[in-house]
């Protein structure tokens, strides 16, 4: 890669995120899209890094949407996880719904009402 060392010590990709921090956001999601393509994987890897670190100051619209469907889509599945462990069916309309889910209040209810549910259901009451 002709700017490795330039990936190595963080120039390019923070580059990658100062522009895509300064687009709008529907811009920003495809042109990540784009460049999560073009560059090889561990360069990437690297970019996602900087979008999620967790101290990481977030000023852009585009990294928090990012970093909060990041948590929300770990979120989800956690508590699919959680009640797959527990032995209990979850249905595919439901499993959408939690999938689908980008609300970390809405989810953090639901994990901890999947640790003793007797039925997927039972996470919306």
């Amino acid at each position: 890669m002709a700017y490795g060392a330039a990936v190595k010590n963080g120039q390019v990709l923070d580059a990658v995120v100062h522009v895509l921090d300064a687009i709008d956001v529907n811009r920003a999601a495809m042109y990540a899209d784009i460049v999560s393509v073009a560059l090889p994987h561990t360069a990437w890897s690297l970019v996602e890094a900087r979008m999620v670190r967790v101290t990481y100051d977030v000023r852009s619209e585009f990294l928090y949407r990012f970093r909060q469907r990041s948590r929300a889509e770990g979120a989800a599945r956690v508590i699919l996880a959680v009640l797959a462990a527990r032995g209990v069916d979850v249905p595919i309309d439901l499993r959408a719904h939690i999938a689908a889910c980008r609300s970390l209040d809405k989810l953090e209810v639901w994990a901890g009402r999947a640790v003793t549910a007797d039925s997927a259901i039972d996470l919306f009451d």
